[in-house]
C-alpha cells in the first residue's frame, strides 16, 4: 500500500500497511465522489510501422473508481491522483489533480501509442455497479463466460468481453470483461476487489 503527499514540487512516497485511519475516511469519500475516465490508445498497421507486418487494435478505455495507492495529499487535503506507472520516477505531467484535470501521455516512438486520463466529480456519488477485469486467461477466443467463472455471489452478469490481440491481430490469450456486480456486494467494494483480486479488478461506472 502506498500514498503520496507533495512537499513543495516534490513528490513523496509513503509506503505503509494501510492508510492511516483519517486517510482512509478520506478515500471512502473520494472513491464514489471522482470518477478518472482512462483511455488508451494501443494499435499498429501497415500505415504506422510500415514493413513490420504489424495489424492489431489493443485499445480501450473506462471509467473508474480511484484507487488508494493514487492518493496525493497536499498540507493534509487532497491534490489529486497519481496515474503514472513509474512512481519510483514521477515526472508531475502523471499527477491529475483537481486543477489539472486531463492529461494526455504520448509514446514519442509511436504516432499510435497515447494513454489519456481525465478527471471527473459525480453529481451524484455512488458505489460502482460493474468491475473491469483486465487479465482473465482462457485458451479459446470463443470462449463463452459464465458468472459461476467467478466467486459466488459476486457477479450478476457478465456485461463485456473481448480479447487482447497479439502483434497480427490473433488471440493472444488473454481477455477483458466488464461484469454487473450482485446487489449485495455493490455496497463492499473491497471485499469484491479482494474476491477478484487475480484478475487485476477495477471498479467502474456505466
Amino acid at each position: 500500500m502506498r500514498y503520496f503527499t507533495l512537499d513543495g514540487e516534490k513528490l513523496v512516497c509513503h509506503v505503509v500497511k494501510a492508510l492511516p485511519a483519517e486517510l482512509e475516511t478520506m478515500f471512502q469519500s473520494l472513491r464514489t465522489k471522482y470518477t478518472i475516465s482512462y483511455y488508451v490508445s494501443d494499435w499498429e498497421d501497415k500505415m504506422t510501422a510500415p514493413g513490420q507486418e504489424l495489424n492489431y487494435n489493443n485499445s480501450y478505455g473506462y471509467d473508474r473508481e480511484p484507487f488508494r495507492s493514487e492518493l496525493v495529499l497536499k498540507n493534509g487535503s487532497l491534490f489529486g491522483f497519481y496515474v503514472g506507472d513509474d512512481f519510483q520516477n514521477p515526472n508531475p505531467r502523471h499527477i491529475l489533480s483537481v486543477s489539472n484535470t486531463f492529461i494526455i501521455i504520448e509514446d514519442k516512438n509511436r504516432l499510435s501509442c497515447y494513454q489519456r486520463w481525465e478527471l471527473l466529480v459525480e453529481p451524484n456519488p455512488s458505489p460502482s455497479e460493474y468491475v473491469f477485469l483486465a487479465h482473465v486467461c482462457r485458451q479459446n477466443e470463443n470462449h463463452q463466460f459464465s458468472k459461476d467463472e467467478f466467486p459466488a455471489k459476486i457477479v450478476e452478469y457478465i456485461s463485456d468481453s473481448f480479447f487482447l490481440e497479439d502483434c497480427t491481430g490473433q488471440f493472444g490469450g488473454v481477455f477483458c470483461l466488464t461484469l454487473k456486480l450482485n446487489n449485495k456486494v455493490i455496497n463492499d467494494p473491497d471485499y469484491v476487489l479482494e474476491k477478484l483480486s487475480a484478475y487485476h479488478p477495477i471498479l467502474v461506472r456505466r
